[in-house]
């Protein structure tokens, strides 16, 4: 089994490694802290001899322990704290309902952390625990997946969390947990016969943590108006307060990843959401997606968001300070995996990213909620002239052209884009450097075929490219909507499976001038029109020579002719749409 045999989501760029027997965790994360005195002198008054102090099961089964559990709380853990509930009596909502931890901690208060049809909340998990009827190790695997899942659901619910404590009780081994957007790392196992002591010291430490000691994001504050961040603005010398909306926008489900999350911000009493405050990890070779935009800006790019602050708040490095990390184990069953992670440990114990805050004004929406035809060509073509002036005047090349990257904009003047090219975090400024490929498994159903097929250096085509499989899959998207279809059997969908060969083998066939009608059949009625721009497109791209279909190559001289014959191709669609009748 691998990380991904469970879920997808679950892991994001997880390359399937996990540290055990962490040295430093339990001083870093339960020593030298403000409460250490009170849990301390809570361990010595209970004057323990041994684990029969604490009642502890004896045989430690999962039922007993559950139903023991609130025993100990009640003998150990000084009220007003916050709670453990455990899962008998319990039921959850939310996303994913039917994984659910067996122990989980809430905030202070005897109800907190329950809905009014007491089922419990994800939002107000602060500390998850798992217990197992004995330490079986067999099953360590398959066991330590599914307590990842109840992380995912966490990091799910509280997207800009910095990190999550867990633990898991096998019997009478625990073993302590902590989940980042790095991965998961634990401590060294003890057994609670022989130190009731530690196990005292971290349930009742875990219910005195401060939010920034929880994994907090103390970034993010909250008075009587809501929850706000306080920023800058770019060269400004006074700060601004920035409501942000009561949920994100958009964010990753997935733990170990850039965990980027967006919402929509506006300062006190404004009457609209002016501006995006986006969240995420980013890698720490990686420059700060605001170092592009104020790039752009500089050289005139048009059609890309305007900054208005950014700056980084934590790292990885940081919030593991202190520890060692040894050998990782790994969970990964495909040999192109196998060769990465060889790669990637030689070079490090584990990826530093950076939280960075960036905050722009606010642009316009998703391209999934164009309201006509045209308004969905014009997003598409100007997000292409976009990327080309992104390209020719700002000298940066974007590698992450998606679904998501490319908005609907709310003009205020004529010359102003009507589509817009969002999400530079990925982007490389040109230069003497050969450009690589940014592999991401979310948006791999969109990279070009070479960049998939191997280590390629990455041009301006690649991006082309994306649009094209991106303008695709939207209106298939859209035409399923009007077909009421649930899209399992389209073609665009095989461009989601295999390995990166397989799916670059996949696309490849589809370009094909017979096989990209079985493509373009899938429209709907309604789009029925657009059949020729997509062939256009694809035959821009992919021109028959010799009765065969092969990808067209440029030079990063020739980029004017490309952009300009697509730009063209879109202002057609656009004039015969506008020359249609309606009624």
């Amino acid at each position: 089994m691998a990380f991904h045999d469970i879920d997808e989501d679950l892991v994001g760029e997880i390359d399937g490694r996990v540290y055990n027997n962490t040295k430093g965790f339990y001083e870093k994360y339960f020593q030298g802290r403000s409460w250490s005195p009170t849990v301390g002198a809570i361990v010595h008054n209970a004057n323990l001899a041994n684990v029969c102090e604490i009642d502890y099961p004896n045989p430690p089964t999962r039922s007993a322990v559950l139903d023991w559990f609130p025993e100990f709380q009640s003998a150990f853990i000084p009220g007003g704290r916050p709670t453990y509930h455990t899962f008998h009596n319990l039921s959850s909502n939310g996303p994913d309902s039917y994984r659910k931890p067996d122990l989980f901690l809430t905030l202070a208060g005897a109800t907190a952390g329950l809905g009014d049809d007491g089922k419990y909340i994800w939002e107000d998990v602060q500390v998850i625990g798992k217990v197992k009827q004995t330490a079986n190790f067999k099953k360590y695997q398959k066991e330590l997946l599914k307590f990842c899942e109840l992380a995912r659901e966490v990091f799910s619910c509280q997207p800009t969390r910095l990190f999550l404590h867990g633990f898991i009780i096998r019997g009478y081994i625990v073993e302590l947990w902590v989940f980042d957007r790095s991965g998961p790392y634990s401590c060294e196992k003890f057994n609670i016969r022989n130190r009731p002591d530690r196990f005292i010291e971290v349930m009742v430490g875990y219910t005195m943590m401060t939010g920034e000691e929880l994994g907090l994001n103390t970034f993010i504050k909250e008075d009587e108006n809501g929850k706000y961040i306080t920023v800058k603005e770019d060269d400004a010398t006074e700060s601004v307060r920035l409501y942000l909306g009561e949920v994100p926008i958009s964010y990753r489900r997935a733990v170990v990843c850039r965990g980027t999350t967006c919402y929509r911000a506006k300062k006190q009493n404004a009457w609209r959401w002016e501006f995006i405050v986006k969240f995420s990890w980013r890698s720490d070779e990686r420059p700060a997606e605001g170092q592009f935009l104020k790039l752009a800006a500089k050289r005139g790019v048009w059609g890309v968001p305007r900054l208005f602050s950014h700056q980084d708040l934590h790292s990885i490095a940081d919030l593991r300070r202190g520890l060692q990390f040894g050998k990782p184990r790994t969970f990964i069953d495909s040999a192109e995996n196998k060769d990465e992670a060889k790669n990637h440990n030689a070079e490090e114990s584990f990826k530093n990213r950076i939280l960075n805050c960036l905050v722009t004004y606010s642009p316009g929406r998703e391209i999934s909620a164009a309201g006509s035809t045209v308004e969905l060509l014009e997003a598409f073509r100007d997000a292409i002239k976009a990327h080309m002036s992104l390209y020719r005047d700002g000298k940066i090349l974007h590698r992450n052209i998606s679904d998501t990257n490319i908005i609907i904009t709310r003009p205020s003047r004529e010359e102003d884009p009507k589509g817009m090219l969002i999400d530079l975090d990925q982007a490389a400024e040109l230069g003497g450097k050969p450009i690589k490929a940014m592999y991401r498994p979310r948006h791999l159903q969109f990279m070009a075929i070479e960049t998939l097929e191997g280590d390629r250096d990455y041009i301006f085509r690649h991006d082309l490219e994306s649009f094209l499989y991106v303008f695709l899959r939207v209106i298939v998207d859209f035409s399923e909507t009007i077909n009421d279809s649930t899209g399992k059997t389209s073609v665009t969908r095989q461009w989601d499976r295999g390995t990166r060969s397989q799916m670059a083998s996949t696309k490849f066939s589809l370009m094909d001038r017979e096989r990209f009608r079985t493509l373009t059949n899938e429209f709907a009625m309604d789009y029925s029109r657009l059949k020729t721009l997509a062939e256009e497109l694809r035959a821009l791209l992919f021109p028959i020579r010799h009765n065969s279909c092969c990808i067209r190559t440029f030079s990063q001289y020739e980029h004017e002719k490309l952009y300009g014959d697509m730009i063209h191709a879109f202002d057609k669609a656009i004039d015969l749409e506008n020359s249609w009748p309606t009624f």
